[in-house]
C-alpha cells in the first residue's frame, strides 16, 4: 500500500464498505443455504417479481444493481446476526440452560444436547428471515445474559480472584464451600483457617501466636480479611441469582419458539426420529441448484405428462368413461381433466423451498395459459 493510500485508510479508520466474506451476491447465490434463506427474503420484503425474473434470466436492467445492494446489504447483516446467536448455542451452554429452564430440559429429554444444538443452529438463520419478532426476542435475551455475564458477573468473579491471589488462597474449593456455610460464626472460622493456610512459615508462627484460643491476642490484619472475604458471600449470591433468571428467559425463549414455530417442530421432528436435517453445501453456480424448473417444460413434454396421467384416470373411471358420450369426454378433457392436472402440479412446485418456491409461484400464471392452449386433439381417449 502507497503512503498516500495508507494515509487515506487511516482517515477513515480503516472501515471499508466491502462486503463481509461469504456474503457477496454472487456468494449467496452459489451457496445452497445461504440463496434459499435470500428466496425467502425476497419473499418476504418484495411483492414485485420482475427483479427475481430478471436476476435468474441474467438480464438486469439499469438500477436493479442499486436496488440488489440494498437487499444484499439488509439480508447479510441478518445472516450475522444469526450466526452470531449460532456461536452462544453448543452443548455446555444448552445444558447449562436447562438447569434453568424446564422447557429445555423437556427438549433434552427428548434428544441428546448435539441433536438439539444442531437444529437450534440450523433454524436461527432461517427464522431471522422469517420470523423477526421472534428471532428479536431470542436475540434480545441472549445478548441481555451475555452483557451481564461480560459485565456484572465478571466483575463479582475477578473480585473474587482478586482476593484468592492476595490472600495467596491455594484451595478455591475450599473457600467455595465455606462461603456456602450458613452460620456467620462457623463461616468465619472456615474462612480464617483458608486465609492462614497461604500464609508462609513466619506468618504461620505469628498465626499459632495470635489464634483465639492459645494466642496472646487477636490479629486485626486477619479478622480483616476474613471480613472482606465474608462480604463476597452477599455478591456472590445476587450476582448467581440474577444470572440464573436470565438463563431461565433464554431457555424459556427458546422452549417456545420450538413449539410455536412449525420449522423448528419440523427439524425436531426429524431429528427424534433420525432423519438428518439438511446442512449447508456449496454450489458451483446458482444455476446449478436445481434443474430447469418444472415449469419450462416443453409443450410437447407437457403433452407427454399429461397423456400419462389422463390414462391413470380413464382407467381409475372404468366404465363410467365408457358410458360418457363423446362431448362429455371432450368437455371433461378440456376443462375438469386440465384443471386437476394444474392443481397437482402447484402442489408439487410448493414442495420446493426458498427461491425457487418464490419464483414458481410467479409461473403459475403462464403455466395455466400454458395448459389451457393445449388443444384437446393433442390427447388420446
Amino acid at each position: 500500500m502507497s503512503f498516500l493510500n495508507n494515509y487515506e485508510s487511516k482517515q477513515k479508520g480503516g472501515k471499508t464498505n466491502q462486503a463481509p466474506e461469504g456474503m457477496t451476491m454472487a456468494e449467496i447465490l452459489a451457496n445452497k443455504s445461504d440463496s434459499i434463506n435470500f428466496g425467502l427474503y425476497l419473499k418476504t420484503e418484495r411483492t414485485d417479481p420482475a427483479l427475481t425474473e430478471r436476476l435468474i434470466s441474467g438480464t438486469l436492467k439499469d438500477g436493479d444493481i442499486n436496488e440488489l445492494e440494498g437487499l444484499r446489504s439488509v439480508f447479510a447483516k441478518k445472516i450475522e446476526k444469526a450466526r452470531e446467536l449460532s456461536d452462544y448455542i453448543n452443548e455446555e451452554n444448552v445444558v447449562s440452560l436447562a438447569g434453568k429452564s424446564p422447557g429445555v430440559q423437556k427438549i433434552l429429554n427428548l434428544m441428546v444436547p448435539a441433536k438439539a444444538v444442531t437444529v437450534f443452529k440450523n433454524m436461527f438463520e432461517k427464522m431471522s428471515i422469517t420470523d423477526g419478532a421472534t428471532f428479536s426476542t431470542i436475540s434480545s435475551a441472549i445478548t441481555t445474559l451475555e452483557d451481564y455475564k461480560n459485565g456484572k458477573l465478571k466483575d463479582v468473579e475477578d473480585g473474587v480472584q482478586c482476593l484468592i491471589e492476595k490472600y495467596r488462597i491455594k484451595d478455591e474449593e475450599a473457600l467455595t464451600e465455606a462461603l456456602q456455610i450458613k452460620n456467620k460464626a462457623s463461616r468465619e472460622e472456615a474462612l480464617a483457617k483458608i486465609v492462614k493456610d497461604g500464609h508462609g512459615k513466619i506468618r504461620k508462627l505469628f498465626d499459632w501466636m495470635t489464634d483465639g484460643n492459645s494466642g496472646f491476642f487477636r490479629d486485626p490484619s486477619l479478622i480483616a480479611k476474613v471480613s472482606e472475604l465474608n462480604k463476597k458471600k452477599g455478591q456472590i449470591e445476587k450476582a448467581i441469582l440474577e444470572v440464573n433468571k436470565k438463563m431461565k428467559s433464554v431457555g424459556e425463549v427458546l422452549a417456545s419458539s420450538v413449539n410455536n414455530n412449525p420449522d423448528l417442530l419440523n427439524a425436531f421432528s426429524k431429528e427424534l426420529i433420525g432423519k438428518k436435517v439438511d446442512k449447508d453445501g456449496n454450489n458451483s453456480a446458482f444455476k446449478d441448484l436445481y434443474s430447469v424448473p418444472e415449469t419450462e417444460k416443453t409443450e410437447e413434454e407437457i403433452i407427454k405428462e399429461m397423456q400419462v396421467s389422463l390414462d391413470k384416470k380413464i382407467k381409475d373411471m372404468g366404465a363410467t368413461w365408457t358410458a360418457k358420450t363423446k362431448k362429455e369426454k371432450d368437455d371433461y378433457v378440456n376443462t375438469a381433466f386440465k384443471n386437476d392436472y394444474k392443481d397437482d402440479s402447484k402442489k408439487e412446485y410448493k414442495k420446493k423451498s426458498g427461491f425457487w418456491s418464490f419464483f414458481f409461484s410467479m409461473l403459475f400464471d403462464s403455466f395455466d395459459k400454458k395448459v389451457d392452449s393445449i388443444d384437446k386433439t393433442k390427447f388420446k381417449y
